[in-house]
């Protein structure tokens, strides 16, 4: 059996060892065993003396505390009721059904509890170690066992005993640790490795806590085990605050020797400050025992004896009977988990600052991107408006200026014709030559003018200016274009008004240009505080660029629609073609 122990097992023959342990037990159960020379008896070795109050404190105690008799049955079985509380088993159900604790180990762990029961088995080492069980309901409860098989003089198995204590909220705060760990390492790079340190330490404490005290052979012993291989400090108190018991945990946290506590009034754990109210819990605790936390929602401190105050968390269990009442308290040292929940939340803070001021900063930033964007907005504006008076000035020009002269000219030129042709010169078909040279450069000057400086002002100018772009081009290309206005739109705003054309010449290029377009229908109107101007085409619709709104000329429209606070919505026509819409809210004049 040795050469086995040191042997690594396989899972088959660790499957092996269990079913053989199994057999044992189901064997007792089924038939007599037998001792001596053939007599054949029923094999009732004294059960250990499990006391009252054993039963009491193992019932008490936060943790599952088991106990199996190989060569008695699952009569001889004890499981204590903290299975309940813990995976929703009550004790009959985990006890009627004998392979029940088998059935509910998580899957991923079944293969491991078999090698690590069988090592146990075949070396007689305890077992040690964490496993996931399934609950009632169907969520994970992890457990740290601390199991042990106890074997008769002649070498047979005895009994089992082991204990198993609820890991889970550690489980959960090591991972909400990890979680909070990963959230601030790229801002935090120094807090990282203190929390690092600190789930290190954590993890130390964790395995401290999972040590326990196995093979019990009688009551007394039981009992001991149980208060020693408790995770916590664990004292037991009378109704005069006097510490009755302590375990060995107590000596590590709070620095006494145990024989130090016994008698003493508990008070010498609490510091000065809190004596006063701690008394008066007591006694409130004596008048309604019931399993709680101590100081819900309060922070609580033990004094240790060379001083030194620490943070712990308790739990209150009443033990005994009405008339010889004690309470189990439960003392855990939290100061580690403390620090860390304070560097959580400095962390925090920290970051919060941060982002505050990030925020502020780019608040800041975004300002003056307004700012610039409102100059930039106003000078496009001011560049946009230089440009057109500039244009209506050289329009003027070519119109008073340019114009008279070439009028003049043509004058002289009809007179000097006459005069020749009164003469009988040859040289009069020249001069009427020049005449008309001269009206067809005063025609092109007048519509060059027309044309930098197309409505006129005065606030019908927009209404005249569109309908002499849809003469004009049902006369250059030769299709139908049409103006139409239910009622006279006044706008006494030559530049807004200027901007309204330009929108509506640039889409009657694009209607004709791209779309191809036979017929363009220009609609000018107003509907309370908004004005109207509509260009609807019959052409192919939208097309490469002009699908995606990337063209020059629909830049140059959105772009002049922005300039006077204007909507420019283009469309597809359902009957076939694009329709363009610039909405413009303003109030007309009547």
């Amino acid at each position: 059996m040795s050469q086995s122990a040191e042997t690594p097992l396989s899972p088959q023959e660790a499957e092996s060892i269990i079913q053989g342990l199994a057999s044992v037990f189901f064997e007792a159960n089924s038939k007599p065993f037998k001792n001596g020379a053939g007599a054949t008896q029923e094999d009732h070795r004294p059960l250990p003396d499990i006391e009252a109050r054993y039963h009491t404190l193992v019932e008490q105690v936060p943790a599952v505390v088991f106990m199996i008799f190989l060569d008695r049955g699952i009569s001889e079985a004890y499981v204590s009721p903290y299975i309940e509380a813990a995976l929703g088993f009550s004790q009959d159900e985990w006890l009627d059904d004998p392979i029940r604790w088998y059935r509910q180990i998580h899957p991923d762990d079944k293969e491991r509890w078999n090698l690590e029961a069988a090592q146990m088995v075949l070396s007689g080492d305890p077992l040690r170690s964490v496993y996931r069980i399934i609950a009632r309901d169907g969520h994970t409860v992890w457990f740290h066992c601390d199991v042990k098989m106890v074997r008769t003089e002649e070498g047979r198995p005895w009994f089992i005993h082991g204990i198993a204590f609820d890991i889970t909220d550690l489980k959960h705060a090591e991972a909400e640790l990890q979680e909070a760990h990963d959230e601030l390492e790229n801002r935090v790079e120094q807090r990282t490795r203190e929390l690092a340190a600190a789930n290190t330490l954590l993890q130390a404490e964790i395995a401290e806590r999972a040590r326990a005290e196995a093979a019990l052979r009688q009551s007394e012993e039981q009992f001991r085990v149980a208060v020693e291989g408790a995770p916590n400090g664990m004292i037991t108190v009378g109704r005069d605050g006097t510490i009755l018991m302590a375990n060995s945990q107590m000596e590590i946290i709070f620095g006494y020797i145990r024989e130090e506590l016994l008698g003493q009034p508990v008070e010498i754990l609490v510091p000065q400050r809190f004596r006063g109210q701690h008394f008066r819990q007591l006694h409130e605790f004596f008048a309604k025992p019931m399993v709680r936390p101590m100081g819900a929602g309060r922070d609580l401190y033990g004094l240790r004896k060379d001083g030194s105050e620490f943070p712990v968390e308790i739990g209150l269990n009443p033990i005994g009977t009405a008339n010889d009442m004690q309470v189990l308290a439960s003392i855990t040292d939290i100061t580690e988990r403390k620090r860390i929940q304070d560097d959580l939340v400095r962390a925090r803070h920290e970051l919060e600052i941060r982002v505050q001021e990030r925020t502020a900063e780019l608040g800041i930033a975004n300002d003056i991107l307004k700012d610039e964007m409102i100059e930039r907005k106003r000078l496009e504006k001011s560049i946009l408006e230089i440009s057109e008076r500039e244009k209506g000035r050289i329009a003027q020009d070519l119109h008073d200026g340019l114009g008279q002269h070439l009028t003049g000219v043509a004058f002289l030129s009809k007179v000097l014709e006459r005069k020749l042709i009164e003469k009988s010169a040859p040289d009069a078909s020249d001069a009427a030559k020049i005449a008309r040279l001269v009206n067809q450069a005063i025609n092109q000057t007048r519509e060059l003018a027309r044309g930098l400086l197309p409505v006129e002002s005065g606030s019908k100018g927009l209404m005249s200016a569109l309908q002499h772009l849809a003469s004009e081009v049902e006369e250059l290309f030769h299709i139908s274009c049409l103006f139409r206005v239910d009622q006279d739109v006044l706008i006494r705003d030559i530049d807004l008004a200027t901007h309204l054309y330009r929108i509506a010449q640039e889409a009657v290029t694009n209607a004709i240009k791209h779309g191809q377009s036979r017929q363009i229908v220009i609609v000018l109107s107003h509907d309370r505080d908004k004005v109207l101007l509509s260009i609807q085409d019959d052409g192919v619709g939208f097309t490469g660029r002009l699908e995606n709104k990337e063209g020059m000329g629909i830049r140059t429209m959105n772009y002049r629609a922005n300039m006077i606070g204007a909507l420019l919505d283009i469309q597809k026509n359902p009957a076939g073609g694009t329709v363009v819409i610039c909405t413009l809210p303003m109030r007309v004049e009547d």
